[in-house]
């Protein structure tokens, strides 16, 4: 007789939930999307303010069974990201197997299997789930006093108003992560007046933005295998040439000569492009180099030193109807504000709330005891459930699409040993505790360890990633440790005995 396989809600239609449906569809596995907005893509889809772009190499961040090379640039624009992802879910027909405009609000593990209620009440139910929510998506706004009574638009970046037009105007950006740092370089360019307010400075990868030729894009988009093979000799060219780059930044895991080498190349790059020493000691970050995330900007340091740029270098001590007063008390008159404050990064599946076998919630034991997790995506007491990018996912340093197949494969190893076995998994405490202990002690010498403010770290000032490479990531995945489980009774037991 044949297995019945294990029944899959995907909560989330991104980047990572498209690669686990893929996988899904090839095996058979039966499944069903849950996404809250009206169409694929998560951040590519949020994310639509002016200057948005993709800051690793479009190649690398391709899925393997959809290879792309004809993109317009080597970082290519955040629309263009987001037609790829709207195409890959169309070439898959996933439309037909999401439901859109469905939040899940709760999530519980009853009779064994799960059980998922949306915000306009719908149910469902299904044996393994999938929280593919992505770590980027909360928006963070600081309690800046006074911001209600603020009378211009103001939104965060995230949340870009498309009817809002700069031109003309005094635009406060605040904040310097990667949003931050695109958003000025594109408002540098326009008719308007801009004021970047820079709390902590933050270095900058300023390798060149390489745009494709026609010929080059059409020859990729007939030829995907020229593509790869110029595209890759092409990184290499420049891995091998810049300090910053050299074997793909291991210089962050390990201490010595590459580190020093990398530190002096960054040092380097500020200096020869910021040659007013009033401007340079202002965009002198405190921190050593990527203790936070380096964003990339080809032209970000050109753009701060045009006329309709300033740069306060300080916080924000509070917000009036007509602009703000910064922390060393200079008013500065704004007709438009945008939060460029990042994300909530630790905020995983919230607002959703998840309740495993004991019935507590996970977010709330999460926020009491700290990250319990297994591989970076399994929960003790929470059977079948998988967090993408979970605590301690290797957000850092590997191509996202990478480390995403290599947890979709550990997915399908277990709903495999729940078809043959008929029996729910759940990763024991001890094996958690076990895996936690081995990350953080393995966080010494690397270069989250050092000390800064960085959403790498919880509150508490710990580094919450991964501090290993992609050969650790392959090995650690690679195969279904049974002694590490708990397992608990399935809806398919049944199904299961009768075969």
């Amino acid at each position: 007789m044949r297995k019945r396989q294990p029944s899959v809600a995907i909560v989330g239609a991104g980047l990572s939930g498209i690669a686990l449906a893929h996988t899904l569809l090839e095996r058979d596995i039966p499944f069903v999307m849950f996404e809250k907005a009206s169409e694929v893509g998560g951040t590519w889809r949020d994310n639509v303010y002016p200057g948005i772009c993709l800051d690793t190499a479009a190649a690398t961040y391709c899925f393997p069974f959809a290879e792309k090379y004809d993109w317009s640039l080597v970082h290519p624009p955040g629309g263009e990201v987001q037609d790829y992802l709207r195409e890959v879910a169309r070439d898959l027909r996933l439309n037909e197997r999401i439901r859109f405009n469905s939040e899940v609000t709760e999530c519980r593990w009853e009779g064994g299997q799960w059980e998922l209620t949306t915000k306009d009440g719908v149910s469902a139910t299904a044996d393994m789930l999938v929280m593919a929510t992505g770590f980027l998506r909360v928006p963070s706004i600081p309690a800046f006093t006074g911001r209600g009574d603020f009378r211009g638009p103001q939104f965060h970046s995230a949340e870009w108003n498309t009817g809002f037009d700069p031109n003309g105007k005094r635009v406060g950006v605040i904040g310097m992560g990667s949003s931050g740092i695109q958003i000025t370089g594109a408002l540098s360019q326009m008719d308007c007046q801009v004021t970047q307010f820079i709390r902590t400075p933050q270095w900058i990868h300023t390798r060149e933005n390489h745009q494709q030729s026609r010929l080059e894009r059409s020859l990729f988009k007939m030829l995907p295998a020229l593509g790869r093979r110029i595209q890759n000799a092409r990184e290499e060219k420049i891995r091998r040439s810049d300090p910053k780059l050299l074997k793909n930044g291991e210089w962050r895991r390990f201490p010595g000569p590459g580190r020093e080498a990398a530190f002096q190349a960054f040092r380097e790059d500020l200096e020869a492009h910021l040659k007013d020493p009033v401007l340079r000691a202002k965009m002198t970050p405190p921190d050593l180099p990527g203790c936070r995330r380096i964003p990339l900007s080809p032209g970000y340091y050109e753009a701060i030193q045009r006329p309709n740029v300033t740069i306060v270098r300080g916080g924000i001590d509070h917000i009036v109807e007509n602009g703000l007063y910064d922390s060393h008390g200079d008013f500065h008159g704004l007709d438009a504000i945008v939060y460029a404050t990042g994300f909530d990064a630790h905020a995983y599946f919230k607002p959703t709330k998840i309740f495993g076998v004991s019935g507590r919630e996970l977010g709330e034991r999460w926020t009491s005891g700290g990250p319990e997790i297994y591989r970076s995506l399994m929960v003790p007491d929470y059977p079948n459930l998988f967090v993408m990018h979970g605590p301690f996912a290797a957000i850092n340093n590997i191509p996202i699409p990478l480390t995403t197949a290599e947890m979709v494969g550990y997915v399908t190893k277990v709903a495999d040993y729940i078809a043959e076995h008929g029996r729910a998994l759940a990763p024991t405490v001890e094996a958690a505790k076990a895996y936690v202990h081995w990350i953080q002690s393995s966080m010494d010498g690397t270069i989250w360890a050092t000390d800064c403010h960085s959403w790498y770290k919880t509150a508490d000032g710990e580094a919450i990633l991964w501090p290993f490479g992609r050969q650790e990531h392959t090995a650690m995945l690679g195969e279904l440790e049974r002694a590490d489980f708990a397992d608990f009774p399935s809806a398919l037991s049944e199904a299961v005995r009768s075969r």
